[in-house]
């Protein structure tokens, strides 16, 4: 008895350091592997209420190095294009391309579905929009809905735009957009993310391309493609682009007739009515294509519903918080309503890519990176990656296969 009274503890306590020495390795190898896979983390402010001023100032280095892991692995590549179809070969696809990233040093999240298009989120974000936009209302005046001698007056500014006889020539009957509706959509910014993409056979294959600012096409096409279906325009580029109206040279004036005949019978959208500092710039478009008779189907958004008000009201009610918005944050609300699934290339704020490629403003010039005091662009972009994590849009800043 009591050599067995003796001998218990002496027992125990070798089978708990024996059950300490087997447990410690197996743990160890446990919290190694769920480090190894654990999905970056990307947490995006919120907005609870209405329109909310200016933008809290982002430092865009800082903001760059944030986004680094979730850009490279929230590619386009590691995407299935038919997601909401998707079958064993496009799984397949995606995991080859997750590894791809892997090896460079990029750690993917495991779960694809965040990376790819998402139709419950699509259409939510659909209706949303709805609630407050409706294409075939609000994006042009018609002829029915003004006549010559209407004093139009600007979103900002106690001006008003005066509606001449060749100005009315241009106002569509109705909509060029009534009724219609599009599966696959491509939202074509002008950032140098897209330059050396090789996207443009991509884009291309849409069933229809946006795209902003009236850019130029010629020599890009294998990395922009050379569709257009919707072109906008904002006054201001003539000035910008094209030289001062008073002092142009033939070689500024036939590169903008150029640039405006690529657009073909397509549509090109004038924010024709934002501020009377731009009134000049309008009616030299006009003159343009009255001029020339181009065949281009223009669209003017009516200036009662305070366009840029209006979509910055739809943003900060669906979470997001933006200054003015920019064409994209425009485009992409057009593009909701009308399209089952948006693909965006070309939008990325940033000087330098996740490689440390540096990227020139626009892809088709070599001006440098600059801050926007109207746009707030990397609060722009954070809202469009939280949309692409939630599937309601796929946003492109690798290169295509």
């Amino acid at each position: 008895m009591c050599l067995k009274k003796c001998n218990t503890p002496r027992l125990f306590r070798g089978g708990v350091v024996l059950l300490f020495v087997l447990t410690l390795p197996m743990l160890y190898i446990s919290l190694y592997e769920r480090s190894k896979n654990a999905e970056p983390r990307f947490h995006l402010k919120k907005v609870t209420s209405g329109v909310h001023g200016t933008s809290q100032r982002v430092k865009k280095q800082t903001a760059k190095d944030n986004f680094k892991d979730v850009l490279a692995a929230s590619s386009r590549r590691a995407c299935s294009a038919s997601f909401l179809n998707a079958d064993s070969t496009n799984q397949t696809s995606a995991q080859n391309n997750t590894a791809e990233l892997s090896r460079a040093g990029f750690t993917a999240p495991q779960n694809e579905s965040k990376m790819c298009l998402n139709s419950t989120e699509v259409q939510n974000m659909r209706q949303h929009i709805l609630k407050f936009y409706n294409p075939e209302t609000n994006l042009t005046l018609t002829q029915s809905s003004v006549r010559i001698g209407q004093r139009l007056k600007y979103e900002f500014g106690a001006e008003s735009f005066n509606v001449t006889e060749d100005f009315l020539k241009l106002v569509p009957k109705e909509s060029p957009l009534k009724d219609r509706h599009f599966k696959t959509c491509a939202v074509v910014g002008n950032s140098g993310i897209v330059l050396n993409s090789s996207c443009g056979q991509e884009i291309d294959s849409m069933d229809f391309v946006i795209r902003c600012n009236l850019p130029q096409i010629e020599g890009y096409e294998k990395d922009v493609g050379s569709k257009a279906n919707f072109t906008t325009m904002n006054p201001s580029i003539v000035n910008h682009n094209f030289g001062q109206w008073n002092n142009k040279t033939k070689d500024d004036y036939d590169r903008l007739l150029r640039r405006l005949k690529q657009i073909g019978d397509q549509i090109l959208y004038v924010p024709a009515f934002t501020t009377p500092v731009q009134e000049k710039n309008v009616r030299v478009i006009t003159q343009v294509l009255l001029e020339h008779k181009l065949p281009i189907s223009a669209a003017f958004p009516p200036a009662r519903i305070q366009i840029n008000r209006l979509v910055k009201s739809i943003w900060a009610n669906a979470g997001f918080k933006i200054r003015t918005p920019s064409t994209g944050a425009h485009m992409y609300t057009l593009a909701a309503a009308i399209c089952d699934q948006i693909y965006m290339y070309g939008f990325y704020p940033f000087s330098e890519d996740t490689r440390g490629r540096a990227l020139s403003y626009h892809y088709y010039d070599t001006d440098k990176m600059i801050s926007n005091s109207v746009h707030s662009m990397p609060e722009e972009f954070k809202a469009l990656l939280q949309l692409h994590k939630r599937g309601a849009l796929v946003l492109h800043t690798e290169q295509c296969n």
